[in-house]
Order: structure tokens, then sequence, then C-alpha cells
């Protein structure tokens, strides 16, 4: 089967036109109308990191020359480990957020032996948090927008991590950084610009090598195959060239000898 290069809908320099022009004023009106519901109807953001965790004792240095106790009982691996809570939204967080009133859970995986101090801006109160074996519970209360909330405790084994279960209706939680960065860096925005360029450049190639950059007339044929053949020449680009090249491929070669 033979195609008439000219006349293939690809190549129609309108039709590209008309379909990158929609494409923009989509992507231009998705974005406008997100960023108006993201402007109507901020949401509520709660992040959280630690900003100190320190051991007390060096364990191999100085686990026989020196101790911590706490009340009759002596520590094992006591460190000092801060919480710092924040609500990095744009609304107050109230207690009405918190679904059946449960609170927000922290779970430092090692034992919290005592709370040592909560801070907060004087001209905010801070939630009043419970210890709970090897968990600090905060809330339900109110959490001021931009308002940061620190807990320092003492704990008694290795912090890694700290896993957070909020029961918080309409709320982002997200692990931080103390610079407020997120944790992990979003993964969905990576996948997405490395598709944007991989279409980006399979769309380049399509164009430089698919569709012509020259005209010429309708009575002129190509086969398919042999479009994709001139697409593997960097020197050819256009469909001209193309049947120039095609037609030296056409060239009879020497007669065979005679036998």
């Amino acid at each position: 089967m033979t195609l008439i290069a000219s006349s293939e809908w690809y190549a129609s320099s309108t039709l590209w036109t008309t379909v990158t022009t929609s494409v923009v004023a989509l992507s231009v009106g998705a974005l406008a109308a997100w960023a108006t519901l993201r402007s109507t109807n901020p949401k509520r953001r709660l992040s959280y990191h630690l900003r100190e965790n320190v051991a007390l004792l060096d364990i191999e240095t100085h686990a026989v020359r020196l101790s911590v106790s706490h009340g009759d009982t002596q520590l094992r691996s006591p460190r000092i480990v801060e919480l710092v809570v924040k609500n990095s939204g744009r609304r107050d967080i109230t207690s009405a957020q918190f679904h059946d009133g449960d609170p927000i859970v922290f779970d430092l995986q090692s034992r919290v032996v005592a709370l040592i101090s909560v801070s907060a801006p004087s001209t905010t109160i801070a939630p009043e948090p419970v210890v709970d074996a090897t968990k600090l519970l905060v809330g339900p209360s109110l959490l001021k927008s931009k308002q940061e909330v620190s807990y320092t405790m003492l704990v008694d084994g290795e912090v890694e991590d700290v896993r957070c279960t909020a029961p918080l209706t309409d709320t982002h939680i997200s692990r931080t950084t103390e610079d407020g960065d997120r944790l992990p860096p979003p993964l969905v925005k990576i996948l997405g610009g490395i598709a944007v360029l991989g279409i980006f450049l399979f769309a380049s190639e399509f164009v430089e090598k698919f569709i012509p950059l020259q005209g010429r007339a309708p009575e002129q044929h190509l086969e398919w195959s042999q479009i994709r053949q001139c697409a593997g020449l960097p020197e050819v680009t256009s469909i001209d060239q193309c049947e120039d090249v095609q037609k030296v491929l056409r060239q009879p070669g020497p007669p065979a000898p005679t036998p």
C-alpha cells in the first residue's frame, strides 16, 4: 500500500497547530481552576519533625562509669528528643476536626520516660499532651494557622522514626525536615516530569522525522516503510529528500555475469 505524504492527516500543519493550541488552553484552564479552588478552599495541613534526638550517654564509653536514672529506675539508653508539631496550613485546626474526639498519636517506638517541657508562642495556647508508654497523645485542641508547638521528652531507647496517626478530617499530614521540606520528595511530581520530558522528546523526533518540512506534489508517493527508513538518516529532513534517496536505492545494479 502506498501513502500520499502531503495528504496524510499527520502532515497537516493546521492540525498540529490546533492540537497544540487546544492542549495549552486546556492546561492553562486546569491550572487556573486548581488555583481558584485552592485559594477559596485552602486545605488544612499538619507537619511534624524531630528537632533534637540526642543520646545522653555513649553506651560503649560510659556504660560502666556513668548511669542515668529517673526516680528509682535506671535508664539503659537515655536520650533527649524534641518533637515539633506545626499547623503549616492557612486554616486553623479546631477540636471539631478531631474525629470522635480522638487525639493525634506520635509513636516514638521507645519508652517515653517523662515529658520535660512544652513550648509555643506566647500568643497561642499549646495543646497539652499525654504520655502513654512509647506514645505522645496530643489534642483534641486548637492549633492556630502557622502555630508551632515543641514537646521535649526524656526517652529510654533508640528513636529512629516517629509514626504519626492523626484522626483529623480534611487535613493533610506530612513529616518534614526542620526547614519545612517534605519527606520523602513527592514521587508523583518526579514521575510527571519524566513523563512530560519523554512526551516532548518523542514529539520532537516524530515532527522532525515523519512530518514533511517542505511541500510536495500530490502525485508523489512513498511507502510507509520507506519513510521509516529515511527517519534513520540524519541528513534527510524532508519528504522530497526521502524520495531522492529512494530513487537512488531503486537504481538497478550492474548486470550479473553470464555463466
